[in-house]
């Protein structure tokens, strides 16, 4: 039940600490020790503070640390309208290191556009539609070679659920 509450009480405040708006290590505060309808929502560091003699290690979770210390995966997410874990995978592919994020590594970062990676696999699935429909003679393999691709993947393209498109 307190789960549900503090989920309930952290949506509704945006996921943001009611004293110094981070959003970073949210987490739902008994204001009334007890009373589980009286949270209000914390960072770790506003947290700790209610509650100076617990370490703030114990307010912080591995799991939940900032990728960057200058600039949070939520906000970006929210400057590209996408999941805050997208831009931490798409940081990783790119190989973008954790510490302070730099301008050049953001802007790599929102050169993907707000769809990712899907308008290049757009692109190319076009491209291998049209080099089927003008080399009919080449297997799904040959023209997965070319571009770099299986075969099967090749014939999903074409086959898409829709009609046959390559033919």
């Amino acid at each position: 039940m307190i789960n549900l509450l503090a989920r309930t009480a952290k949506a509704n405040a945006k996921y943001m600490c009611q004293e110094c708006n981070s959003m970073e290590f949210i987490q739902a505060h008994h204001n009334t020790p007890g009373d589980d309808n009286d949270l209000v929502v914390l960072c770790a560091l506003c947290h700790s503070r209610r509650h100076p003699s617990i370490p703030i290690g114990l307010f912080t979770n591995k799991t939940h640390q900032p990728y960057w210390q200058n600039k949070s995966a939520g906000a970006l997410g929210r400057e590209l309208g996408i999941q805050p874990q997208t831009i931490i995978l798409r940081a990783k592919r790119l190989k973008i290191q954790k510490g302070d994020l730099s301008i050049k590594d953001e802007q790599r970062l929102k050169e993907r556009g707000k769809y990712g990676g899907q308008t290049r696999k757009l692109a190319r699935n076009e491209q291998v539609r049209r080099y089927k429909q003008e080399h009919p003679e080449l297997s799904w393999k040959e023209i997965g070679q070319a571009f770099g691709i299986s075969g099967s993947r090749v014939w999903r393209i074409c086959h898409d659920g829709r009609s046959s498109k390559c033919q």
